[in-house]
C-alpha cells in the first residue's frame, strides 16, 4: 500500500528518524481504516487517502529536496484538481496550524505587513479560484458547525449502522475506542516540532472544513483524514503504551 508507506516517510520525518518503523507499517496495513477501505470496490477514497498523504510528506521534505519536491507538489495539487479540488486546502491549513505561533508574533511585532499580505492573499485567492469560493460561501453552515464537526468525526454511530454497510460496524467501535487516544496521540505529535504539527493541523482543516460543508460531510469523506490518523493512533501508542520498547521503534 503506497499510502501506508508515504505515512511510513512522514512518521520518520516527524521523529527525525532514517528508517522506516517495520512495526508502524505492520500497524498501518492491519489497521481497520486500511483494512475496511482498501479492501471492497471503493477506489475513489483509497486515492485521495494517497493523494492526501503525498502531499503532507512534499510538505515536510520541501526544505530538504526543494526542486524535487517542489515538481512533485506541483503534480499532486493538478492530480488533486481532478479528483477532489479542495485537497490542498487541507495542507495548507496544516501549514498555517504549524506555524500559528510565528504567524501571531509576526501580526503583533508588524501588524500592517501581516495586514498587508493577509488582504493580498485573500485577493490572490479571489482572483484565481472565485467560483470556488462563492461555492463555499453559499453551502458553509455557521449556526451548524459546532454539531456538525462532533457528527462527522464520530459517526456513524455503531448503534445505527445498517445493511449494506454493516462492514462498518467493527470499524466504527474501533473508532470510538480510539477517539481520546487520537487526541493524545496528537498532542505528542504536536510536541514533536513543525512535521507533527503540520500532521495535526491538516487533520483539523479537513475535520473544519467538513463541518462547515455539512452537505458532503460523511464516514466515506473522512476516510482520508483517517488515514493521517492512523499516524495518531501510533503516537499515543509509541509515546505511551511502548515508550521504551524496540517494539514501536
Amino acid at each position: 500500500n503506497i499510502t501506508v508507506l508515504f505515512l511510513a516517510r512522514i512518521l520518520a520525518e516527524v521523529y527525525r528518524e532514517r528508517r522506516i518503523s517495520t512495526f508502524f507499517v505492520t500497524f498501518a496495513s492491519l489497521h481497520w481504516t486500511t483494512l475496511v477501505w482498501h479492501s471492497f470496490l471503493n477506489l475513489k477514497e483509497p486515492f485521495v487517502a494517497l493523494l492526501l498523504s503525498g502531499l503532507v510528506y512534499l510538505i515536510l521534505i520541501l526544505r530538504r529536496k526543494k526542486v524535487l519536491a517542489s515538481m512533485a507538489l506541483v503534480f499532486f495539487v493538478l492530480l488533486s484538481q481532478r479528483i477532489r479540488f479542495y485537497l490542498p486546502v487541507f495542507v495548507f491549513g496544516g501549514i498555517l496550524f504549524a506555524q500559528i505561533q510565528p504567524l501571531v508574533r509576526a501580526a503583533l511585532r508588524k501588524p500592517l505587513l501581516v495586514g498587508a499580505a493577509t488582504m493580498l492573499f485573500l485577493i490572490t485567492v479571489g482572483v484565481f479560484a472565485q467560483s470556488e469560493v462563492r461555492l463555499f460561501i453559499k453551502l458553509a453552515d455557521l449556526p451548524g458547525f459546532p454539531y456538525e464537526v462532533i457528527h462527522f468525526v464520530l459517526q456513524p454511530a455503531p448503534w445505527k449502522i445498517t445493511e449494506p454497510a454493516g462492514y462498518l460496524q467493527l470499524p466504527s467501535i474501533l473508532h470510538w475506542i480510539m477517539f481520546v487516544p487520537a487526541l493524545i496521540g496528537g498532542y505528542a505529535l504536536w510536541q514533536k516540532g513543525f512535521g507533527g504539527r503540520v500532521v495535526v493541523g491538516t487533520v483539523v482543516a479537513g475535520i473544519a472544513f467538513y463541518g462547515l460543508i455539512d452537505v458532503i460531510a460523511s464516514t466515506r469523506h473522512r476516510m482520508p483524514l483517517d488515514m493521517l490518523v492512523i499516524v495518531l493512533h501510533y503516537a499515543f501508542l509509541k509515546e505511551f503504551v511502548f515508550p521504551k520498547t524496540k517494539v514501536a521503534n
